[in-house]
């Protein structure tokens, strides 16, 4: 696994919307999540165009899923849009506060922490390279660590 944090004043996010392309490219027809909060309406709204509220526990927003289409990957790389302060008072990458795509990408907190799975292979690949000129981003942490079970 990949943790990758804006720890710093974030200057944009074609870094997430690089990331979040080559895992769509990756985890197509495979399903995805979107967490947003109860008061974020609009961006359930937009997010249902794509998907369906499935049932959780979670108590405080909607959950809605769906597959990885073509359709699905360029409403959410075209949703994406910077914004220096989130809901939140951080940095916001995308509009949603939660993306998962398949059981490899997870970006949380309006896209400024992604955990991701490197695929084998990957770490000499077009993937290893983008992570090691994110790495050199002076407001943006890389690290590789374990998670067992995954």
């Amino acid at each position: 696994m990949v943790h990758i944090e804006a720890t710093g004043p974030a200057q944009d996010s074609g870094w997430w919307k690089e990331l979040a392309g080559w895992y769509l490219q990756k985890t197509m027809g495979q399903g995805f999540a979107i967490h947003c909060w109860e008061d974020e309406r609009e961006e359930i709204r937009q997010a249902l165009g794509c998907g369906t509220v499935r049932p959780s526990s979670w108590a405080y927003g909607a959950v809605i899923t769906g597959k990885v289409t073509k359709e699905f990957g360029a409403f959410l790389l075209s949703s994406a849009r910077f914004q220096k302060t989130g809901p939140d008072g951080g940095a916001q990458m995308t509009p949603f506060f939660n993306v998962f795509l398949g059981d490899v990408f997870f970006s949380a907190h309006y896209g400024r922490e992604v955990d991701m799975k490197l695929p084998a292979g990957e770490q000499d690949g077009e993937l290893g390279a983008l992570l090691e000129a994110l790495s050199r981003k002076e407001w943006l942490t890389v690290y590789p660590y374990d998670a067992p079970g995954m």
